[in-house]
């Protein structure tokens, strides 16, 4: 069994309720993660790097969403994956990937959108993102992200004709 009072400590280890003290050591802990940023791992980056499309996807979606790159080439559509390998803190270059590309497809395997959230709130544009979400239990497969990306793309060149 475990016993955390919830309480800050002092430098010295030992707890503490006195607010100037918590601010102090909140203050370090930012500090500290100010100076980590350039130890964290960085982004995988896959296929056509300098595509306008872009997918992201993070654990058991990799192999899955590299087998879509290659079907989604064979389909005329130039895509890269960004995989982040930092989530918390979020680094510059993640918000930077999907501000800079046309739509990012974000895979995730819940029902709420939990990964294109964060990284809404971290700063990224919204309406930039398209939250590919497969909750059935199943693993998914890479012919769900070729499709999701191609219905997707063509229905946004039918909303140009319109236009």
């Amino acid at each position: 069994m475990s016993l955390v009072t919830g309480n800050e400590h002092d430098e010295f280890g030992l707890v503490s309720t006195d607010p100037v003290n918590r601010v102090q050591m909140v203050d370090k802990r930012q500090s500290k993660m100010k100076t980590m940023l350039s130890d964290l791992p960085r982004a995988g980056r896959y296929g056509d790097v300098g595509a306008k499309i872009g997918i992201i996807g993070i654990g058991m979606t990799f192999g899955v969403i590299l087998e879509a790159l290659d079907t989604l080439a064979d389909c005329g559509i130039d895509a890269q994956y960004f995989q982040p390998r930092t989530l918390w803190p979020m680094l510059d270059e993640t918000i930077a990937f999907i501000n800079d590309c046309d739509v990012v497809y974000v895979v995730e395997l819940n029902a709420e959108g939990q990964l294109a959230g964060l990284f809404v709130r971290e700063g990224a544009d919204a309406s930039r993102i398209r939250n590919l979400l497969h909750y059935d239990g199943t693993p998914i497969r890479s012919d769900a992200v070729v499709d999701f990306v191609v219905q997707d793309q063509n229905r946004a060149l039918d909303e140009e004709e319109v236009a």
